[in-house]
Parts: structure tokens; C-alpha cells; sequence
């Protein structure tokens, strides 16, 4: 696991001494003006700006640190904890990072590919999986699809059968660490936030006038301002959007997850990674 004051110390420029004497001034229960004021020989001379940070971050570390502990017992009680994916939990430094590891492991809610799991589809999407290779030997999607028709199991055609394991994979794809992450960047550089009153709103009649035809990059936007649309949209007034450029995102993609050249088997998973968005 993560050596939190060796690692504090590198991120924030500090000495090893400065960091652990400031750590234990805090657990005697000194507070930063105390410490800055009084302290600064136990210190190094810390400011109160840098122990407020060097505390925020010691802070968010140590609660990772806890989530890494449950994620990986969780993970382990499922059979499913690989050596390579303990050491991906372990290295994390972001909460979000982690959390999208941990994602294909979470207990899920009822979605269209649990429910297409439960329809017995999941043979289905993996073959099509082992079909997207450049070697793969050319098969029929309705002539395999068909195998897995059962009124028992509420699968009437071979469309059906076909949808629910475009489900499947487009859920397993949503779930890829790596791709949420790239997402997570694009949008967080590219994306716009638009916003809009309701109809039943007229003119002047709310507080969020300014944000009638608003809109705003993500990168840029002022807190207030994000604040104010979540607010609007909670109470029912906003209808808040993130615009992006799809194209751009499903060719990325695609680029990712195609490896077929096969057309109807990149066309099925071309489909699949668009139901992702």
C-alpha cells in the first residue's frame, strides 16, 4: 500500500520531518494558526496555506487508502482479485480512478445486460467477443443468434438475442478503466455545459434567469456557476446538458475495442460502443 507521508512529502515539495511532525501536531489536536504560528521550529517554517493542503491531502489519502482495503475484499470475496488488478487498487492515487476499477465488480443494479444475463445471452456476447479478432474465422451472427431463441427464457428472435448481447458488451466496455478515464479527460477539456428553463417557466418568473440559454465550458466554468445548475436542475427548473462531440468519442472508441475486419461483426460492435454514450 501507499506510504502516505513519503508521498506527501514528494507531492508537495515538503522534507520528510516537516511532513510527519506536522501529522502529529494535528493527531495532538493543534490547529493550522496554532501550529503556524507556534510550531513553525517543529515545522520548518511551514505556512498556514501549506499545512492546510498538506492536511487536505493526508486527509483524502487516508480515506483511499480505507476504500482500497473494502474494494479488495470485496473483490476477493468474489474469486475474482488477480495479482495485476491488487496492484492497479494499490497504486491508485485518485478516488475516481479507483472507483472505475472497481466498477465490473460492483454489485449492480438491474440493467439491460443483467437482464439479458438472466435470458441465458451471456455465451452469446462472448462469442461475438472471440469473433472480434483479425484471425477469426467468419460466422453467421443470425445463424449463431438462433441457438439461444426460447420462449422459455423470453427470447423470441434472433434480433432479440442479437440486442441483448450488444447489451452485454456494451456494458463491459462502459465498465473499462482505461476508456472512462479518457472519457473523464475529453469531456473535462472539451465538454460544454448547456442549460435551458422549462416552458412552464415563463420569462423573469425564477432565479435562474441567466441560465435560460446558457452555456459554458467544463473546464472553465465557474464554481458558483456549476453550483447554481446543479441547483436548478434539482429543483426541477434547468434542464442541464454535457455537449461533446460524439463523432470525435466513438472514434476513439472504436479504435479501442474494433479489431475485427469482418463488416457485420464491426458493424454489431460499432453499435455496441455507441450505446455507451
Amino acid at each position: 500500500m501507499l506510504n502516505i507521508p513519503q508521498l506527501l512529502a514528494t507531492e508537495l515539495s515538503l522534507k520528510p520531518f516537516q511532513v510527519s511532525n506536522a501529522l502529529e501536531l494535528l493527531a495532538e489536536g493543534a490547529t493550522v494558526p496554532f501550529i503556524a504560528r507556534y510550531r513553525k521550529e517543529r515545522t520548518g517554517e511551514m505556512t498556514e496555506t501549506q499545512l492546510r493542503d498538506l492536511f487536505d491531502r493526508y486527509a483524502y489519502l487516508t480515506e483511499l487508502e480505507e476504500r482500497k482495503q473494502a474494494i479488495l475484499q470485496a473483490i476477493a470475496q468474489q474469486d475474482k482479485l488477480t495479482p495485476e488488478l491488487q496492484a492497479q487498487i494499490e497504486a491508485c492515487l485518485q478516488k475516481n480512478e479507483l472507483e472505475d476499477l472497481y466498477l465490473p465488480y460492483r454489485p449492480k443494479r438491474r440493467t439491460r445486460a443483467t437482464i439479458a444475463r438472466e435470458k441465458g445471452l451471456q455465451p452469446l456476447a462472448d462469442l461475438i467477443k472471440a469473433l472480434n479478432t483479425p484471425t477469426a474465422a467468419p460466422k453467421s451472427l443470425e445463424e449463431e443468434a438462433m441457438k439461444y431463441v426460447s420462449a422459455e427464457k423470453g427470447v423470441a428472435t434472433a434480433e432479440d438475442a442479437l440486442k441483448g448481447a450488444a447489451d452485454i458488451l456494451a456494458e463491459e466496455v462502459a465498465e473499462k478503466a482505461q476508456l472512462r478515464a479518457y472519457l473523464r479527460d475529453y469531456l473535462m477539456d472539451s465538454g460544454v455545459l448547456s442549460s435551458r428553463i422549462k416552458g412552464d417557466h415563463p420569462e423573469g418568473s425564477t432565479k435562474f434567469e441567466m441560465y435560460r440559454n446558457y452555456q459554458a465550458k467544463v473546464k472553465t466554468i465557474a464554481p458558483h456557476n456549476l453550483l447554481a445548475l446543479y441547483r436548478g436542475e434539482s429543483e426541477e427548473i434547468l434542464t442541464v446538458e454535457l455537449e461533446f462531440d460524439q463523432d470525435a468519442v466513438l472514434g476513439y472508441l472504436e479504435s479501442q475495442e474494433i479489431r475485427t475486419k469482418q463488416k457485420p461483426i464491426r458493424e454489431f460492435y460499432r453499435e455496441s460502443v455507441e450505446g455507451c454514450l
